[in-house]
């Protein structure tokens, strides 16, 4: 499946801490942007302060509208870690492809997940459960 190409508009968007639009997104902030625009659903914010993330990220995901996924598909959810911690995350747009934006001075872009810089700190793939079969 190639990648779709509506995924090419959110290249670029510049990170912003706590962001949630086109201006500027964090990592969960592109994630919920993609969703309302592109899948039609709303997930819960991802409220966090520096001292929590790791913790309140993975529970998050843990508790919320996800399911954990042992084979990712497009729209799935990729929870990386960061200096060892669940700290990241991206969209799965195909098999070894994310969509993410990671920090100050950079912007959304796609990524291979199995790189080197990646494959290593993969943690596991979420589904929304609204697009679980069944």
């Amino acid at each position: 499946m190639p990648i779709p190409m509506w995924s090419r508009k959110y290249v670029g968007i510049p990170y912003v801490p706590h962001g949630r639009d086109f201006q500027g997104v964090d990592c969960y902030g592109l994630l919920r942007l993609v969703f309302r625009q592109e899948f039609g659903a709303e997930i819960p914010e991802y409220v966090y302060d520096d001292a929590t993330v790791p913790d309140a990220f993975e529970a998050g995901l843990n508790d919320s509208c996800w399911s954990l996924v042992a084979a990712e598909q497009l729209g799935d959810v990729i929870l990386l870690t960061v200096k060892g911690k669940p700290f990241h995350c991206g969209l799965v747009l195909e098999p070894g492809r994310m969509l993410h934006v990671t920090r100050l001075g950079y912007s959304a872009c796609i990524e291979r997940y199995d790189s080197p810089r990646w494959a290593n700190r993969v943690r596991g793939f979420y589904r929304h459960k609204g697009f679980l079969a069944g």
